[in-house]
């Protein structure tokens, strides 16, 4: 990573809020359709775990530094591709 961090947390999310996005993220990675940020850090008890103390859920990302497409039409067509390749993947 570039040294720079997403962090997600919440103080009032329910337990397996941020466990479930990683699933999400971990199959969207698999297709291989998209850019997906590497997941560095998970805290989030499953659902039915008890919450020490308020705890705080979070879940840490490698950052993607957005940016303005140079050529916005070849931006459209990939992104077009790539969402295509998302709906059309199976796993194996």
């Amino acid at each position: 990573t570039s040294g720079l961090l997403f962090v997600k947390w919440s103080e009032t999310a329910p337990n397996g809020l941020y466990a479930a996005e990683s699933e999400g993220l971990t199959a969207l990675k698999q297709t291989g359709a998209v850019r997906v940020p590497q997941q560095l850090l998970l805290s989030d008890p499953t659902p039915d775990a008890p919450r020490e103390n308020n705890a705080v859920l979070f879940i840490v990302l490698e950052y993607i530094a957005p940016h303005t497409p140079q050529n916005h039409a070849l931006f459209a067509r990939k992104t077009a591709q790539a969402l295509a390749a998302l709906h059309q993947w199976k796993p194996d």
